[in-house]
């Protein structure tokens, strides 16, 4: 992840309530909550209308947006969602693009966590805090200042 991203993980609806944590080796793995709901990749087609589809590293991973940039990356194998998290480019006019993914989490029953697996609630404000406050915001600022 490129230091002037924000980096944020999404689950569905069923997993609201879970205590979320960090694996053995720092990470965290958000598959068991995407396979017990079985949910397909097209789900999240629509998200094309506001981040286009771009080529992949991989061919179990469809990418929204760019890879340097906003994005939103659903890992999948078998045809069946493992993974779908979403990065946020501090340095490019984000709004717009956080807002339709919030309204999208909102129609489809989805949870938002950040970086520090705390669930978020589905505002703009809010979320935009939490981007405005990220360690990735106050370091890119420290960088750009020293430039």
């Amino acid at each position: 992840m490129g230091l002037w991203q924000v980096g944020f993980f999404v689950l569905p609806r069923e997993s609201a309530g879970s205590r979320f944590a960090l694996d053995e080796e720092g990470s965290f793995d958000d598959s068991p909550y995407w396979l017990e709901q079985k949910v397909l990749p097209g789900f999240f087609d629509p998200i094309a209308a506001f981040l286009p589809v771009e080529k992949s590293w991989s061919e179990k991973i469809c990418l929204y947006g760019s890879h340097d940039s906003n994005r939103v990356e659903v890992s999948h194998d078998n045809g069946i969602v493992e993974s779908v998290s979403f990065r946020i480019d501090i340095t490019s006019q984000y709004e717009t693009v956080l807002a339709e993914l919030i309204e999208f989490c909102i129609l489809n029953g989805l949870v938002v966590l950040d970086e520090k697996l705390s669930a978020l609630p589905l505002n703009f404000e809010v979320i935009k805090f939490v981007i405005e406050n990220s360690q990735q915001v106050k370091g890119y600022r420290a960088l750009a200042g020293k430039m």
